[in-house]
């Protein structure tokens, strides 16, 4: 009776390490990816994903850049694949399986989709205006190979760069006198609105004129809120802010050249590229002064996240 007791509790232990052709009545190995994602690419350089990241996506190319497969994150941030031997490319979107996602696919994924035909857009950008609090979106790319004689699932891991910015744009008197919402505007420009499949804004030759989904006043500060996709070293982005009956906007700035001026302090060591990418809410602080003739202009300095900036007169 002992023995067979041992006997019984050994041969599960046995045929679990012995999946392999050595004992060929048994299944073979499961083989695939383990494609877990993560979200360090911030500004704490801390793996935010389950505090930022939703209904995440992958699309699944083969070794000949072929569409192999779709496939959602419906539970947790790790996907288990079985796939037969073969190199892979992975897409990953994060957002874009949500009800109330922002971006969509311009061709949608299926047979015959190449993988360097991926490319999403905007949603609403067809009209060359977005106003909308834009649904976070996240991108990221793998590859990997399964090879013939692994014994389980390959671990892969994918890190995500969010391609949404929110930008506060905050005007108040340089005397601290009371501001009239309804006598200013905010806009932002930029031709950013279509991205390809390694997250390369796509240029569409117009730019979109991004306006807020929200105002809000204490009656010393107006504070408006805009939402846009990835931001670029695109130096035709623009800032502006009008005040009604007034023929010249108040603001007009290159919104890449003074964002620029910050990111080596904000990030030292990084290209100006990783620091728009790291970077996800832009706080622009400007105080107005009037001329002679009652016409508003910014002061000398304003500041972007807390970083004081100098402006260019010839710029405005």
């Amino acid at each position: 009776m002992k023995l067979k007791k041992l006997i019984f509790y050994l041969f599960p232990a046995v045929a679990l390490a012995s999946c392999s052709a050595v004992y060929e009545d048994l299944d073979p190995c499961p083989q695939g990816a383990d494609v877990s994602l993560t979200f360090t690419r911030n500004m704490e350089n801390k793996d935010l994903y389950d505090s930022q990241v939703d209904c995440a996506k992958l699309l699944l190319f083969d070794k000949n850049d072929d569409f192999y497969g779709e496939y959602d994150y419906t539970e947790g941030r790790t996907l288990s694949l079985e796939l037969p031997v073969g190199d892979y490319k992975a897409i990953v979107y994060g957002g874009m399986s949500c009800d109330n996602t922002s971006f969509f696919f311009t061709s949608a994924p299926g047979p015959g989709l190449k993988y360097h035909e991926v490319e999403t857009y905007l949603a609403g950008t067809r009209a060359a205006e977005s106003a909308a609090d834009l649904h976070d979106h996240f991108h990221g790319l793998g590859a990997f190979s399964v090879e013939k004689d692994d014994m389980t699932h390959r671990p892969v891991t994918v890190d995500l760069t969010k391609n949404t910015n929110r930008f506060n744009v905050s005007l108040s008197y340089s005397d601290n006198s009371a501001i009239n919402a309804s006598e200013y505007s905010v806009e932002l420009t930029a031709d950013n609105s279509v991205s390809n499949h390694e997250n390369s804004v796509k240029p569409q030759g117009a730019h979109v004129i991004y306006r807020p989904h929200g105002v809000d006043t204490d009656g010393k500060t107006l504070a408006a809120h805009l939402s846009t996709p990835r931001l670029t070293d695109d130096p035709t982005s623009r800032l502006i802010v009008r005040r009604a009956g007034q023929k010249d906007p108040v603001v007009n700035i290159s919104l890449i050249q003074y964002i620029e001026k910050i990111h080596k302090e904000a990030l030292p060591g990084a290209s100006l590229q990783e620091y728009l990418d790291r970077e996800d809410t832009w706080n622009f602080e400007f105080k107005l002064e009037p001329d002679a003739n009652d016409e508003m202009h910014i002061s000398l300095t304003f500041k972007i996240n807390d970083w004081t900036v100098i402006i260019n007169k010839w710029d405005l």
